[in-house]
């Protein structure tokens, strides 16, 4: 007889135990790709800048916000003040941060679904965690509620785990867990409600099962008492609390005194709010928001009604389903209960019980592919049964990946949606235009400007910096008007107009970040203050946040650090400063010029700057042409002995007249500066102090250009 060698006989389990786990790796590189995907493209906002702040502030200056003015468990602040030094400060490298629990959230999905589910709605669930809107926004968001919702399902994970098989390690990993979500946001403490929800009713329905021949309310206690799985359910509970009691006493103090800002809303709204923000995240506006969530709303329904046959045995909590739904039904019904008496509501609060949420998403996609698909029919084939399931979970996944493509287009792509106003660019455009004696004044206290202002390096000095007003007014007293003092601040209006006029009368350059209508100074003061007193020559918006330059005509003129003496009628140029600017990609200069009236003068003249070679070579290699003073001091309207002050800026780039941006040949320029009618365009003459002839222009200083 022929004898074979053994082989290796398939095994069809082992095969697709390796196709689950090959498809769970490219669901998680896909949420990375998609988490880190134009990660630092928005300017950070205002959140985000705080908490880089505090936690670069040092660990007594962290302890200091902490115990005084932040309302937020210490654990995110504490574990980014450990990744700044590593990873530096920038926007990629804060937001990161939140990519790698958010990434790890996802198996975290998977895994809950395995032990409540089976795996084909747990590969669904972890795919849906991958592309939801909600979740790529937290991720990008240097905030803890990327940490928060991975923390709170990773211990609700490992509650089930500890519950099912037992283990000291199992529960001590529960424990830590468990504390550190509360460490992170005080809302895991809905995770913690729902757990000992689940095992109270377990315990109390095996307990009276167990005595239903002789019912009694002691009796049930004594026997809830003696089921070995109380004693650890109980231990770990005291030791989480003991871990999180020295918080607690830091948290009661913060709360007395912390009134709150999440805005009221009603029942439905918060419900609409919940399933909207779950699964589409804020990048859509609510018409559109409403229409696509219908589909995750009947989804949703489905996998919470509908029956299976054929689903996993029952968890010893009960049956996944019914457990997912209680994870997210008690938490966000709790939550719009309370928010009738204290608004407490917002979607992110509650990102730790959004994995149970996807799963019966999950649940109800495939429940609603298997319907009317009835293995009993001779008129279904196998086959036909299978094409017919699959071309519906198909669709319904395209759907869910369409409308999540969609609201992540507009989060990627859509300025609309931005998170943040553009504080990147503008303080960019004012590092490269300010110059040293200007003044920038904050209408209102925003720390993404302080990241961007204060942290960014520059490479020169920066101007001086200022708040004003420089307290908000009272709550309740309406804010205070332009013409009168607001009340409870002793006069904060007329302070802060006295200020005001001190701060024009020393600095002839104030830049004004206007934010009018917010509550620091809701009637625009400083801006109607600026608007009447001083001159507005420059007015930019920068994607949501506003930056406007005004010169002041209070402030003393100075002194030129060049003098000269030379004339153009009726007009005398007393002299120049000349500087370089930083931070801009072309050669850029500051020139001041110093002009005083002699005597009455009928026309307005512009002022004519050009770059010229030193050595008298051909080309204009840079120009600015314009009125005095930006056009707020016309030369017809000055008096004789007047000073006016003229700020000129202009770049050293190759001849403009061939509309290149390039950077002139290297070598010795000069300016040649004057004045000339711009109805007729001919030139004043120039004459020195004795009379004698310069031509029809000066020429001022040296700059030489290197190769």
């Amino acid at each position: 007889m022929t004898k074979f060698p053994n082989l290796p006989i398939p095994n069809p389990l082992r095969h697709e135990a390796v196709r689950q786990k090959l498809l769970l790796v490219g669901i998680l590189l896909l949420a990375l790709v998609l988490r880190v995907f134009l990660l630092d493209a928005q300017s950070l906002r205002g959140d985000e800048a705080y908490g880089v702040l505090a936690a670069g502030s040092g660990w007594a200056g962290l302890a200091n916000v902490l115990g005084s003015t932040d309302p937020h468990p210490p654990l995110y602040y504490a574990l980014l003040s450990l990744w700044l030094p590593l990873a530096g400060h920038s926007e990629f490298a804060l937001r990161f941060f939140s990519v790698v629990p958010s990434v790890l959230m996802v198996a975290v999905a998977y895994a809950l679904g395995r032990q409540l589910l089976d795996r084909q709605i747990a590969l669904i669930a972890a795919f849906l965690a991958a592309i939801n809107p909600f979740y790529v926004w937290h991720a990008q968001d240097a905030r803890m509620y990327a940490l928060l919702g991975t923390l709170a399902a990773l211990s609700a994970w490992l509650m089930l785990m500890a519950w099912r098989r037992g283990g000291r390690l199992r529960w001590a990993a529960y424990i830590a867990i468990t504390a550190l979500a509360l460490y992170t946001h005080y809302f895991a403490a809905l995770t913690l409600l729902v757990q000992n929800l689940l095992v109270f009713g377990s315990l109390v329905l095996a307990a009276h099962r167990a005595i239903a021949d002789d019912p009694s309310i002691s009796r049930l206690i004594r026997t809830v008492a003696r089921d070995p799985r109380t004693r650890p359910w109980v231990l770990a509970q005291v030791a989480v609390l003991l871990l999180y009691l020295p918080w607690l006493v830091v948290a009661a103090q913060l709360f007395a005194a912390f009134g709150g800002y999440v805005p009221a809303a009603g029942l439905l709204t918060i419900l609409l709010q919940a399933i909207i923000g779950f699964s589409l995240g804020p990048a859509l506006d609510l018409f559109a928001a409403f229409l696509l969530t219908l589909g995750f709303g009947l989804l949703f329904g489905i996998g919470l009604l509908q029956r299976r046959p054929h689903e996993r045995a029952p968890n010893p909590l009960g049956s996944g389903r019914n457990i997912a739904a209680i994870y997210v039904l008690v938490p966000v019904l709790l939550v719009a209960f309370l928010s009738q008496w204290r608004p407490m509501f917002h979607e992110r609060y509650l990102i730790g019980i959004t994995p149970f949420y996807l799963l019966i998403l999950a649940r109800g996609l495939v429940a609603a592919s298997e319907s009317f698909v009835r293995p009993g029919d001779p008129a279904q084939t196998a086959a036909t049964r299978v094409v017919v399931r699959n071309a519906r979970l198909g669709l319904g996944l395209l759907y869910l990946v369409a409308a999540s493509g969609f609201a992540l287009s507009n989060h990627y792509f859509d300025p609309a949606y931005a998170k943040s106003p553009d504080w990147r660019g503008m303080t960019a455009y004012l590092h490269a235009h300010e110059r040293p004696g200007d003044l920038v004044i904050e209408n209102t206290p925003e720390t993404a400007f302080t990241y961007y202002y204060g942290l960014v390096p520059t490479g020169g000095d920066q101007a001086e910096r200022i708040l004003l007003p420089r307290q908000a007014p009272s709550p309740g007293g309406g804010g205070y008007s332009p013409a009168q003092p607001g009340p409870g601040r002793g006069g904060d209006a007329a302070v802060t107009t006295t200020e005001l006029d001190q701060l024009a009368r020393q600095h002839r350059r104030l830049w004004l970040i206007p934010q009018a209508g917010e509550p620091w100074d809701p009637n625009g003061l400083v801006q109607s203050w600026l608007d009447t007193h001083c001159a507005k020559v420059e007015a930019h918006e920068f994607a949501g946040v506003g930056l406007a330059l005004y010169l002041s005509p209070l402030a003393e003129p100075g002194t030129p650090s060049h003098a000269l003496d030379v004339r153009f009628g009726a007009i005398a140029l007393t002299g120049y400063d000349l500087t370089k600017a930083h931070s801009t990609n072309l050669p850029t200069y500051y020139l001041t010029l110093y002009w005083r009236c002699l005597g009455p003068i009928s026309a307005d003249y512009t002022v004519f700057v050009h770059v010229v070679r030193a050595d008298g070579g051909p080309g204009i290699y840079g120009q600015q042409d314009s009125p005095p003073a930006r056009g707020t001091a016309p030369t017809s309207q000055w008096q004789p002995g007047q000073v006016v002050v003229d700020d000129i800026e202009f770049a050293v780039n190759a001849d403009p007249s061939t509309g290149s941006g390039q950077v002139a040949p290297a070598g010795e320029y000069t300016l040649a500066v004057g004045l000339y009618d711009p109805v007729t365009g001919t030139r004043l003459p120039a004459t020195d102090a004795a009379g004698n002839s310069l031509g029809d222009h000066v020429r001022l200083g040296t700059i030489e250009i290197e190769p």
